[in-house]
């Protein structure tokens, strides 16, 4: 891709400045942590050790690269740029390299599952979690992804496993497992030497997107799975090797998985119709892949409806005009500085090392025909770049990082291919550990912070801060994700913090009436609650929770008559579950018709048997309680 040869003075200044430039600015941020530097390390919210453990990682790193090499890189062309047929054969791989992948794997899960976050802040976790304890998962956009969660929640019922945060992180780690094959295989088409093979290896295992494979609670790793996945097999046949319906294959389970990875339709495209086939079989192959997509679609119940909101959905973020109707606008303009900060937020959050590889090699060679496997990854990142970059949605860009990078994960291959005949100069390899030293303590700068419950609340209020330039939807949905999590501890006077917040950004919005009003509930102050949980019941009055909760409330200030019709309107309007009926007949009895209630309590005891069962022995053994 480049052949001209690079002095080791130049490579030294490239790699050097930009490195200690990438230390100094999360040092920096880590100083005075801000909502505008989101993709920098928030050092300075860790407990010490993994603080200085990551700042020597930081500091050894960008001192080895600074080093760099002692001589100038050669003039290297690829081998698929040479005439002699023998230069184009791969060199034989080393025979024991197969047997090393099992002993990566387990280190790797242990490591995921150490690392995996304390919180659900980082995209939609909390909405996804209690979707899938209701086994119901709402996901238009990716129906591939929400049928292998509920898929893998059901082996797990199976085994009388309860549905948790760290039962559920299994999913996610068995997803970052078959990724990290995947990448031992892009690795070996980059790179087969066994120094190349290693830094390539480790510059993927060391993306920000593996915080997605670290029990991440979202659409988001099955979706990267299938983009490695997608990548290797790409390259193999750009190589000329694999089963040519694969390629369909993979591109299937992407789009199925994410209506998002149609961006990789060019980069599908440019490999089916350049293979050795006949031109008909080829044609056959590109139409292949998405007549599977859509056919796999339509097997999970994924409606053409449902593709059209989805692409209209996207357009609409990238309205350069700004002139979309959509209910929530974003913060500010596609051509805004601010826009492009959190663009750059996210490159340097998902892709350092590898978008410095890339300012490095361009800095020293000039463009050279590419090869087959750099136009495929081109292809596939090119895209992704774009529509990352053009991209607004009302969620914060630091919350909707998951999103990004898929999007930006075949540009990080690409720019790791770019970059190779820096990190494979013979002699002395301090490049090669420069790089992998500075993008683990990278990543591990993420990871850490999430995996410590009280950095990763500080650095979510960092985001949602008053100087974030945010939607009020954002600030109140940011909000109610830190309020579901305080409030599922128990602490409700923390919960309440939070949720007075989310109200103040949305007012409109029943829910965080409601959450207000059951703070108060929670914390026996009834009187005060009332207000608030009537006007969520009547800001929502198709919604059985706010008139459950009301209903709640009524009660304990013995109300009953009035409880036992809200309990009666949230049974009507979708809330027919036992313990909504069981409450209607208590308010029933209290309220003087005991005949009523005790018909109710004889239903539910014949509809939920086990429900019955669970309440009598909660009450040592006798009748519901009246």
């Amino acid at each position: 891709m480049f052949e001209r040869a690079i002095s080791s003075k130049r490579l030294r200044v490239v790699l050097g400045v930009g490195a200690f430039a990438y230390v100094a600015a999360a040092l920096a941020a880590s100083w005075n942590p801000g909502p505008r530097v989101w993709g920098l390390p928030f050092l300075s919210l860790l407990p010490p050790i993994p603080r200085v453990v990551i700042v020597i990682l930081l500091l050894l790193g960008a001192t080895w690269l600074a080093l760099g090499p002692e001589r100038a890189l050669p003039n290297q062309v690829d081998p698929a740029n040479r005439k002699s047929p023998r230069a184009k054969r791969r060199k034989p791989e080393a025979p024991g390299r197969h047997v090393l992948l099992p002993l990566l794997l387990l280190p790797l899960g242990a490591a995921f599952a150490l690392l995996r976050p304390r919180t659900q802040f980082l995209g939609d976790g909390t909405v996804w979690l209690s979707s899938l304890q209701a086994s119901v998962v709402t996901a238009k956009s990716e129906p591939l992804s929400a049928a292998l969660w509920l898929w893998a929640m059901s082996a797990l019922r199976a085994f009388h496993v309860p549905i948790g945060a760290s039962t559920a992180a299994v999913f996610p780690i068995l997803c970052g497992l078959v990724a990290a094959t995947f990448a031992w295989g892009i690795a070996r088409e980059l790179n087969p030497q066994k120094h190349g093979f290693v830094v390539v290896l480790a510059l993927l295992l060391t993306l920000g997107v593996t915080q997605l494979f670290c029990g991440y609670i979202e659409s988001y790793p099955p979706v990267a799975m299938f983009v490695f996945g997608f990548l290797w097999i790409g390259l193999r046949r750009a190589r000329g090797e694999g089963p040519a319906a694969l390629l369909p294959i993979a591109f299937a389970l992407c789009v199925a998985s994410h209506f998002a990875t149609a961006y990789l339709a060019p980069a599908f495209l440019f490999l089916a119709l350049r293979g050795p086939e006949p031109r008909a079989q080829r044609f056959a192959l590109a139409v292949a892949g998405p007549a599977l997509a859509v056919a796999l679609l339509l097997l999970l119940g994924s409606s053409p409806s449902e593709w059209l909101h989805s692409i209209g959905t996207a357009s609409r973020g990238a309205d350069i005009a700004n002139l979309s109707t959509t209910v929530v606008k974003p913060a500010y303009g596609i051509l805004s500085p601010g826009h492009l900060v959190d663009f750059l937020n996210a490159l340097v959050l998902i892709l350092p090392v590898p978008l410095l590889l890339l300012l490095a090699r361009l800095a020293g060679g000039r463009f050279s025909p590419m090869t087959p496997d750099a136009l495929f990854l081109a292809t596939a990142a090119i895209p992704g770049l774009l529509l990352a970059a053009l991209l607004r949605l009302p969620l914060p860009p630091a919350q909707d990082w998951d999103l990004t990078a898929i999007l930006l994960l075949p540009a990080a291959v690409f720019f790791i291919r770019a970059g190779r005949s820096i990190y494979t100069v013979p002699g002395p390899q301090r490049i090669g550990a420069g790089l992998v030293t500075l993008s683990l303590a990278a990543l591990l700068s993420f990871l850490c912070v999430n995996a410590n419950e009280a950095a990763a609340i500080r650095r979510f209020e960092t985001i949602l801060a008053p100087g974030a330039k945010i939607t009020n939807f954002a600030r109140a949905y940011g909000n109610y994700a830190l309020w579901m999590h305080v409030s599922g501890r128990g602490d409700h006077e923390q919960a309440q913090v939070y949720s007075r917040r989310a109200l103040e950004a949305e007012r409109g919005n029943p829910r965080y009436w409601t959450n207000v009003g059951l703070d108060l509930y929670r914390m026996k102050r009834y009187d005060e609650a009332l207000p608030y949980l009537q006007e969520g019941a009547r800001r929502g009055p198709g919604l059985w929770v706010p008139r459950y909760n009301l209903a709640l409330c009524l009660k304990e200030l013995k109300r009953y008559a009035e409880a036992a019709d809200e309990f009666g309107v949230a049974a009507q309007i979708g809330g027919g579950r036992p313990e909504v009926l069981h409450n209607l007949g208590i308010a029933l009895y209290e309220s003087g018709h005991p005949d009523s209630a005790i018909a109710i309590w004889q239903a539910v005891t014949r509809t939920w048997p086990s429900y019955a069962a669970a309440l009598k022995a909660k009450q040592g053994g006798g009748a519901p309680p009246p």
